[in-house]
């Protein structure tokens, strides 16, 4: 790495810490940021006294270009990564220019240094679950795989020491971050629970053999600094709150009535059409979107009838039909998944729900 100096390092780097570096980028990123820092990721490093402007190497062979100074009360950082501000790049750049700056110890603080680290001290090397999807066997479907991974040289991430085994073992050639390791073998346990008990071998663990219980896992291995990525470059992997799968009716005048499976996420609606339903019957869904790969749990799992026509994608109605569609199969339907029309062009009809209906008759000889 090349370190150039003009005017001193900044004022404000000394007291930046990782508490505060945490708070300005959330605690996944920062986890991220580390694993970048400890690649030695950081290439270049200039520091005027004020800011600190860095090169830094990205997944696959990109460079990122980026800018860390102090406004307001504390760190902001300005990237030309996807991400834009505040990311991985910023946290690493920020740690190696910290490391850089600091004072030679000396022997007696050398000396003390261990008893004040924290028990994830003992363990230093962060972990992050790559995400991809292999290609299927003939005639099976598509899954999400779950790999463990950890920093290697030059800012790639590696499986080797940390496979699902090696991980669940009492010894490995690598010392995870305590916190992390726990994470990820709690995953295991709940994939372990799962099969038989004469399994052996490698594990290859998909998301589907978690089960619904897969889903909180996952928050809580993200929550631990875990990071989750893809094998696909520059996609980020977001992680989704539960979400319902509804049926979103859409027509354009009197035309063909289309049926589409979506999920709402924050305002927007993601239809499920192009993605990959986890589990059989669903209880979640893997959605490719732009530069993201959206991990969506579901509020309530699907029943089998409702997984096949999520499967199936867009349901279409000839227009004449429509109104068969509407007065006898709406109904139907409506009683497995909400139904709505999102864009007004569809509205469905109201389905009234079972009301109590009473007959009185008079016999002969009763008097009123």
């Amino acid at each position: 790495m090349k370190v150039t100096i003009e005017g001193g390092w900044p004022a404000w780097l000394a007291d930046c810490t990782d508490a505060d570096l945490r708070a300005a980028t959330g605690s996944g990123t920062f986890a991220r940021g580390q694993a970048y820092a400890a690649a030695r990721t950081v290439m270049r490093l200039h520091a005027d006294g004020q800011k600190l402007v860095a090169s830094v190497r990205g997944s696959g062979s990109r460079t990122y270009q980026t800018l860390v100074r102090q406004s307001s009360g504390r760190v902001r950082g300005d990237c030309s990564c996807p991400m834009t501000a505040d990311c991985k790049h910023v946290v690493a750049v920020v740690l190696v220019a910290r490391a850089q700056a600091a004072p030679p110890a000396s022997a007696w603080q050398t000396r003390l240094a261990p008893l004040s680290r924290p028990d994830d001290a003992h363990g230093t090397a962060p972990l992050a679950l790559l995400l991809d999807v292999p290609p299927p066997k003939s005639g099976a479907p598509a899954r999400l795989r779950l790999r463990p991974v950890t920093p290697g040289k030059g800012g790639t991430w590696v499986r080797t020491g940390v496979s699902w085994r090696e991980l669940e073992s009492t010894w490995s050639q690598v010392r995870p971050v305590p916190s992390h390791r726990a994470a990820v073998r709690a995953l295991f346990a709940a994939f372990r629970a799962g099969q038989p008990s004469w399994y052996g071998g490698e594990a290859r663990v998909h998301v589907d053999d978690l089960g619904p219980v897969g889903w909180p896992l996952l928050a809580s291995t993200t929550r631990a600094g875990v990071a989750l990525m893809s094998d696909v470059p520059g996609q980020t992997v977001v992680l989704q709150p539960p979400s319902a799968v509804v049926l979103d009716l859409g027509r354009v005048g009197d035309g063909p009535l289309e049926a589409s499976p979506v999920v709402r996420l924050d305002g927007d609606d993601v239809p499920l059409a192009g993605g990959l339903l986890v589990g059989s019957p669903a209880h979640g869904a893997v959605i490719p979107r732009a530069d993201r790969l959206l991990l969506v749990p579901f509020l309530d799992a699907l029943d089998p009838a409702t997984h096949e026509l999520a499967a199936g994608g867009v349901l279409t109605v000839p227009a004449a039909e429509v109104p068969r569609f509407l007065s006898s199969w709406y109904p139907v339907l409506r009683q497995r998944v909400t139904g709505a029309s999102l864009d007004g062009s569809a509205p469905p009809p109201p389905v009234r729900p079972p009301g109590l209906v009473g007959a009185l008759r008079f016999a002969g000889g009763h008097r009123t």
